[in-house]
């Protein structure tokens, strides 16, 4: 079945009140982005996406339809037929589109239920007898019963201003608010599988989330060359053009954090290492949000999850960073509900892709899980971290990563 439009829902939108149109080309704009097509256009309550040749191609269909499925502030969508305003095409289209529906698809029971929005109160009827007319309709001419509480099919009719759409599949979006409407925000970047969810979340909430990665080429030990350590350094841009294609476009800083380390290493004891590698990490992204205008810091950390995500720890972590507000999403989320999200937004099975984590280079066997602001204030006095953090954020590379077309 080809369809003539996609019909696109939002539900958190719809509660803004006056600053409800602010949202709508909020997200107008970024269907237009991740979609790759201008034929983006806004209905009373919902918006349209006008189908032109990819309509009949399956490949742009599903294309469409995975990208839709994670755009933050989409509801629900469902790909539709139109006809315009008026009873009798709306009846043809209703039993064509039933016609074409029982003939590609085998249904046992053959019961149905009409289900009519009319948001366009000026047509000529209203939705009770639209349902009533169009069922009558379809179970004259194919013979199936209506069913009102457990149909087998449920054909859904939108009235609305300009059209009427027909379609009988709900495809559930994320929902949320979309991007951009709540300002930016950088994300710790680590490339596991924490970080991207922390994203994703974020971008449910309206952030434009930008990604801060701290490297270290010999963070895996001595077997790993400069040219390996290269090449794995792609695991970390696949994980931003993946996160690209949900947000429209990220921007990815990387932040050389060796130099830094070799001094903690030489410096700091084992069990302390982990808190300053993450703090002095806070203080770069603080001076970075300085020049990028980025209103936070989001981070994929869940408590208790590993030793540095006590709460004491966190509380001495997030005390870096000269006041910017930390966000941590996952805070409540166990691994496996973060791992469910990581393979639903396809970033999973890239994170676990071999890469050697800063946090974790040359930290003891049993690090501090209760440590004192105080104490590693003292440590972090002979690190002269300001200097490093100058010099890093002075010496960092930037990328920059676009959603594909889906036309």
């Amino acid at each position: 079945m080809q369809p003539d439009v996609i019909v696109i829902h939002y539900s958190e939108i719809g509660t803004k009140g006056e600053n409800r149109e602010f949202f709508e080309r909020a997200l107008i704009k970024n269907l237009k982005g991740i979609l790759g097509t201008k034929r983006v256009v806004k209905r009373y309550g919902k918006i349209l996406v006008e189908l032109g040749a990819e309509r009949g191609e399956k490949s742009a269909l599903e294309k469409f339809k995975e990208k839709l499925a994670l755009c933050p502030g989409v509801e629900y969508f469902a790909f539709a037929r139109a006809c315009k305003l008026d009873v009798e095409s709306m009846k043809k289209l209703v039993e064509s589109y039933f016609e074409e529906l029982t003939k590609t698809q085998k249904f046992d029971e053959k019961s149905f239920k009409i289900e009519t929005q009319r948001s366009n109160k000026s047509f000529a009827i209203g939705s009770q007898e639209c349902n009533k007319i169009l069922g009558e309709a379809v179970a004259s001419k194919f013979a199936w019963k209506v069913s009102l509480k457990n149909p087998e099919v449920r054909i859904f009719v939108e009235i609305g201003e300009q059209e009427i759409v027909v379609y009988h599949e709900k495809l559930r979006g994320v929902g949320g608010l979309p991007v951009g409407v709540s300002g930016k925000i950088a994300c710790s970047f680590s490339g596991g599988i924490d970080s991207p969810v922390a994203a994703f979340m974020m971008m449910k909430r309206g952030c434009v989330v930008e990604l801060v990665h701290f490297f270290n080429y010999h963070a895996g030990g001595q077997n790993y060359s400069l040219e390996s350590m290269r090449w794995r350094f792609e695991k970390i841009e696949k994980l931003a053009k993946r996160l690209a294609e949900i947000q429209g476009q990220v921007s990815l800083v990387a932040v050389p954090f060796e130099e830094f380390q070799s001094r903690v290493v030489e410096l700091v004891p084992g069990k302390y290492r982990m808190l300053i590698y993450r703090r002095a990490m806070m203080q770069a992204i603080a001076r970075l949000a300085e020049q990028n205008a980025w209103g936070g810091i989001v981070t994929g950390d869940s408590l208790g999850q590993v030793a540095s995500q006590t709460l004491d720890n966190l509380k001495v972590i997030f005390a870096a960073g000269d006041g910017i507000p930390k966000l941590a999403p996952l805070v409540g989320l166990n691994k496996n509900e973060i791992i469910e999200i990581a393979k639903k937004i396809g970033t999973y099975e890239l994170s676990v892709l071999p890469y050697p984590d800063c946090c974790s280079f040359m930290i003891a066997r049993h690090p501090e899980t209760r440590a004192r602001l105080s104490e590693i204030e003292r440590l972090e006095g002979k690190l002269e971290i300001d200097k490093w953090v100058e010099r890093a954020v002075n010496e960092r590379k930037e990328f920059n990563f676009k959603a594909s077309s889906s036309i």
